[in-house]
């Protein structure tokens, strides 16, 4: 449905703001995003255009890399008869496959395992008990990682803390804080309970990211995350370090 990305749009957008950027080429669904560019260290990096079919399903993303506009490879996704997403396959530019990542899900809707078969063979399943997940297992080539099990406020269904074990012994805890102003707060300790980083994210009212972040364990800021919408959908999101100076950028285009 979408034509290509054309070499003379992208050699245009390396300083371009959101509202420069050109509209979106043939038919799509009003709403979803048609363009994501990327920009390091304010220099254009690259884009991926997205492809969807007539049940507004996700359908392929090809990745263009470069100001050259070469593209680099694609992403195809295939659903599940409730029209899940059920594959995702990484493609290189000559149509090998490079990833095949599973998922699959439980008889009441919850998303239980993301597998993935590559140059790494990797697991991550999610384990429920009365609707509430408790426990995360991330496998690699077939040996256990991790297992974190997640514990929640008294009677409710606040997240209170997720432990992670490694060779049943305790190597990270993480705390999780409600605050009444749309603020959440991450704190990652070691086992001993030293704190190794913190984190913050700032919401609206709907419920939309509107900030994250990231603090050292001596509680300085090493990243902050922006994001901007424009009428309740995601439109930019811009990476600073902690000096305030940017480093990356995400622009959304959409039909």
């Amino acid at each position: 449905m979408l034509k290509r990305l054309i070499f003379a749009v992208i050699i245009s957008l390396v300083s371009c703001s959101v509202d420069e950027l050109p509209s979106c080429n043939g038919i799509g669904i009003e709403g979803e995003i048609c363009k994501e560019y990327q920009y390091v260290n304010g220099d254009f990096n690259g884009s991926n255009q997205y492809f969807y079919d007539l049940d507004t399903q996700l359908k392929t993303k090809t990745i263009t890399k470069g100001k050259n506009g070469n593209e680099e490879g694609s992403t195809l996704y295939a659903y599940d008869s409730l029209k899940r997403i059920s594959q995702i396959t990484l493609e290189d530019i000559n149509g090998r496959e490079l990833s095949v990542k599973t998922l699959k899900y439980s008889d009441s809707g919850f998303l239980i395992l993301e597998k993935i078969e590559g140059q790494l063979n990797t697991t991550f399943e999610r384990h429920f008990e009365n609707n509430a997940l408790v426990a995360e297992t991330y496998m690699q080539d077939g040996g256990v990682l991790w297992v974190d099990s997640l514990e929640y406020f008294s009677g409710t269904e606040s997240l209170y803390r997720k432990i992670r074990y490694s060779n049943n012994s305790i190597t990270q805890i993480i705390y999780f804080e409600d605050y009444s102003n749309n603020v959440k707060e991450e704190k990652i300790t070691d086992a001993n309970g030293m704190i190794q980083s913190r984190k913050v994210l700032k919401f609206d009212e709907n419920d939309n990211i509107l900030e994250e972040l990231i603090y050292s364990e001596s509680d300085l800021l090493v990243k902050q995350s922006i994001y901007s919408y424009e009428s309740g959908l995601l439109e930019r999101v811009v990476k600073f370090n902690g000096a305030g100076v940017e480093f990356e950028r995400f622009e959304y285009q959409r039909f």
